[in-house]
């Protein structure tokens, strides 16, 4: 069985920067897109959907510029808080069967390379 989940998001945020430190509150909405594309003879596919949920996003950023260079490093750690996630599901017979479904706290890690063109 293949089940697949895009997801989309769209949020606003406000920053307090700490020097090379900043704290981030964002928060928006997100769509998810499930389609189940292969499934065992006896399930049926459910058929595709599309699920609103809310999202908060706490997020603690570091960045760093070696003597103001232009370019730098930087890192993050945040989380996504999501309120009505999805469960993923397929039909057996008149049944419908949870199989999984998404997390509501999904911890987020990033690393980047910046440049600043001003």
């Amino acid at each position: 069985m293949s089940i697949d989940l895009s997801r989309s998001s769209a949020a606003v945020g406000i920053e307090r920067r700490f020097g090379e430190v900043a704290l981030v509150a964002t928060a928006g909405a997100v769509l998810y897109r499930r389609t189940t594309t292969v499934t065992p003879a006896d399930l049926s596919a459910t058929p595709a959907a599309t699920t609103a949920a809310f999202v908060a996003e706490p997020e603690l950023r570091w960045q760093w510029r070696p003597g103001g260079a232009a370019i730098g490093v930087a890192a993050s750690a945040g989380l996504d808080v999501v309120l009505g996630a999805p469960d993923l599901a397929v039909a057996r017979g008149a049944d419908v069967i949870s199989i999984g479904a998404v997390r509501m706290l999904q911890p987020r890690f990033t690393g980047a390379v910046f440049a600043d063109l001003r």
